[in-house]
């Protein structure tokens, strides 16, 4: 079931960012916490987040580690479509391999719902919107809730 596009909704998505420093309150950035929630208008604020397009090698690998549950080698392959493709080294066809589009589609094979679950988790911990209860990425920049930014480089 999709979920709407309700301030409630905003503010749910809101917390699974809890601890980063990606919401924009015009002057500053403000790190999801309780205060965040009980002191700020969230109607009018926004989270600042990187696009899938833009992780880094060491992200795609990270994401590659956790849905293979193994160390080791890894390939990244960036088509003229702008698919991201990383899989293992030497692993057979059949191994989880995990292709993330140029608009943000992240489609994973042969993965458990635990693994796609972890690495959806270690997405958004390093800042990157992932779509959310059936909401994509597009239509939640659409409503205002998040704003596409470059990956901070700090």
């Amino acid at each position: 079931m999709k979920a709407e596009i309700t301030n409630e909704n905003k503010q749910k998505f809101f917390a699974l960012y809890w601890g980063q420093k990606v919401i924009d309150f015009g002057v500053d950035k403000l790190e999801v916490d309780g205060k965040l929630f009980r002191v700020y208008e969230l109607d009018d604020c926004v989270a600042e987040l990187t696009p899938l397009s833009m992780i880094s090698d060491e992200d795609a690998i990270e994401v590659a580690k956790i849905m293979h549950g193994q160390e080791g080698d890894f390939e990244i392959v960036f088509n003229a479509a702008g698919v991201t493709s990383v899989s293992a080294y030497g692993r057979p066809n059949y191994a989880p391999t995990i292709e993330i589009g140029w608009n943000g589609n992240v489609s994973y094979e042969m993965a458990s719902e635990v693994k796609i679950a972890h690495a959806i988790d270690f997405l958004r911990s390093r800042g990157h919107a992932v779509d959310w209860m059936g909401v994509k990425v597009e239509e939640m920049v659409e409503a205002g809730w998040i704003k596409l930014v470059e990956p901070n480089k700090e």
